[in-house]
């Protein structure tokens, strides 16, 4: 729908700009596939940042890291500001790596080998992401007591349905393997690119801190980290200055949670807001 196209427009905007209590949170042959030239790991040229973005959201729900514990349109927006994919698409239509180095299958359209690029940083002092957490990212999505919306589509693309010597492996440290049940169709175009599948987070903190701490603050290797947020309310991030691919042009992102479209539009028109999701509808009384 077109309500859809708007939403998948905003979220890119926000990734190019770089409970229901209330809470604050403070190696087989291989056929290789078409992909374009993956991004350098090279720090850019350090730049100033200021200003806020303001984007308006109808529902954002808590903040939370945990994708096996959070409805897949919750988790679209942190899997696109704080963390990141595996690949992405670009605006035109052609898939990228994003953390991702390379990847490939082999005849049988069954056996993926991924390799990841070297030297990608998390947030804080956690090191740089590994096969082992993707691997860890894909076994605790689908842990006993998830909710996901998508927990049904991690467990057939990532872990083959429980075939017995099917699923994900560690080949190296920046190497993993995907064996599937048969070939899968949408492993590219949604196993490995859409955000609401399968997205990195750190096992080193994971099994330091434990899963209550990484349920609402697991670090993650995208442009924004939370400064904080208020269910129902708002979340509201930092600027990752130097960041390994690209830094914002900003220096804090402002998702507010505005469920009304009348209000939405109103804060839109007065400039309390940069962006929103919008209804067709309302486009002539922005036009």
């Amino acid at each position: 729908s077109m309500l859809i196209v708007i939403m998948v427009m905003a979220v890119a905007l926000l990734a190019a700009c770089g409970g229901d209590d209330d809470t604050t949170t403070s190696k087989p042959s291989t056929t290789a596939v078409p992909k374009a030239k993956a991004e350098p790991t090279t720090v850019p040229a350090k730049q100033e940042l200021t200003g806020t973005i303001n984007i308006a959201i109808k529902e954002l729900g808590p903040y939370t890291t945990s994708a096996r514990l959070t409805e897949s349109t919750v988790w679209l927006y942190v899997s696109t500001s704080t963390h990141e994919t595996l690949l992405r698409m670009n605006p035109q239509g052609e898939l990228e790596g994003k953390l991702l180095e390379t990847w490939s299958v082999d005849d049988t359209g069954t056996t993926w080998t991924l390799k990841l690029k070297e030297g990608v940083p998390w947030h804080g002092d956690w090191g740089e992401i590994t096969s082992d957490d993707v691997i860890h990212a894909a076994t605790d999505h689908i842990r006993d007591g998830a909710v996901g919306s998508l927990t049904g589509v991690v467990e057939r693309l990532f872990h083959a349905n429980g075939m017995e010597g099917g699923g994900i492996s560690k080949i190296d440290n920046y190497t993993f393997q995907l064996i599937t049940d048969g070939p899968q169709f949408d492993m590219l175009s949604f196993g490995l690119s859409n955000p609401v599948t399968v997205v990195p987070t750190s096992k080193k903190q994971f099994d330091a801190e434990g899963e209550e701490v990484t349920r609402f603050g697991a670090v993650g290797t995208g442009p924004w980290e939370l400064n904080s947020s208020l269910s129902g309310q708002y979340w509201l991030f930092d600027a990752v200055e130097d960041h390994y691919r690209k830094s914002p042009h900003f220096a804090q992102l402002k998702l507010h949670e505005i469920p009304e479209e009348s209000t939405r539009v109103a804060n839109f028109q007065t400039g309390k807001i940069d962006s929103f999701m919008m209804a067709m509808d309302s486009k002539a009384a922005i036009d």
